[in-house]
């Protein structure tokens, strides 16, 4: 499993690639948000913690940062 990580983290991508799947991951987790509100009202934040992290993994951290 680290190994598979460490690969992803390492893989060079085009730059645009990195920012559509951070689009495309955040609004996934924001509609996992509104579809969970009744239930997780006290955590508004629950969904997108993850998903800027795995973008962060998947991306080697180029789809969070400016350069």
């Amino acid at each position: 499993m680290w190994r598979l990580i460490t690969h992803q983290m390492l893989r060079q991508r085009p730059r645009w690639i990195g920012y559509l799947a951070a689009v495309v991951i955040v609004s996934l987790a924001y509609g996992a948000g509104r579809w969970a509100w009744p239930s997780l009202q006290a955590y508004p934040f629950f969904f997108y913690f993850p998903a800027v992290f795995l973008t962060a993994v998947l991306f080697n951290h180029g789809a969070g940062s400016r350069r």
